[in-house]
C-alpha cells in the first residue's frame, strides 16, 4: 500500500477505536450486563434491528444530499436581473418566439437543439 493509504488506514482504525469505545460504554451505561452474556437470537434480533436503523440513516442522509444536489442546480439556473430576459442557451436577448422550460427561457431554435443535443 502507499504511503497516503497507510496513514488514511490509520486515521479510520483511530476514529473506528474511539467511537466502538464511547458506543460501548454509554451502551453498558444504559443497558447494564454483559453483552457477551445475551442469548444469541437476542443479539441477532438487536443487530437486525440496527442494520434496520443504519438504512433508515443512510436513506434519509441519501435524500437530503439529492435535495442539496437539487438546490444546488436550481440556483445555478435562476435568473437575475441582468439576464432575465435572455436564452439560456445563447444568453442572447429573447425575442417574439421563445419557450419557458423547466431550466430557464429559450429562442425556440435553441431549445430544438437543446433538445436535440439531449436526446438518448
Amino acid at each position: 500500500m502507499t504511503q497516503d493509504q497507510e496513514i488514511h488506514l490509520a486515521r479510520i482504525k483511530n476514529i473506528f477505536r474511539d467511537l466502538a469505545d464511547t458506543k460501548y460504554r454509554v451502551g453498558q451505561a444504559e443497558h447494564g450486563g454483559n453483552l457477551f452474556d445475551m442469548a444469541s437470537q437476542d443479539l441477532l434480533d438487536n443487530a437486525i434491528n440496527e442494520a434496520i436503523d443504519q438504512v433508515v440513516y443512510l436513506l434519509t442522509l441519501k435524500d437530503k444530499q439529492s435535495e442539496t444536489l437539487q438546490n444546488q442546480a436550481e440556483s445555478m439556473f435562476k435568473v437575475d436581473d441582468a439576464t432575465r430576459n435572455c436564452c439560456v442557451y445563447c444568453f442572447k436577448p429573447l425575442n417574439d418566439s421563445w419557450v419557458q422550460a423547466t431550466r430557464g427561457a429559450y429562442h425556440m431554435d435553441c431549445y430544438d437543439k437543446y433538445l436535440k443535443s439531449h436526446e438518448a
